[in-house]
């Protein structure tokens, strides 16, 4: 009985540890999702910019405000 109850927190353990994400896979997940975001900031900042040439081309730049 004892060795059965062995085996089954040996079994526990060995998928509790290998079921946990490790630092670097986490660090991995953390840079992907942080360079979506940085792409979307970029893509963002593009749409602005282009807006905002397409503004001053259509009417001018405004020096008076």
């Amino acid at each position: 009985m004892a060795l059965i109850k062995q085996q089954v927190l040996i079994f526990i353990l060995l998928a509790t540890v290998f079921s946990c994400d490790s630092v670097e896979e986490k660090q991995l997940r953390n840079f992907d999702q942080n360079d979506i975001k940085i792409r979307d900031n970029i893509s963002q900042w593009d749409s602005l910019m282009d807006s905002m040439i397409k503004h001053n081309i259509k009417y001018g730049e405004n020096d008076s405000l």
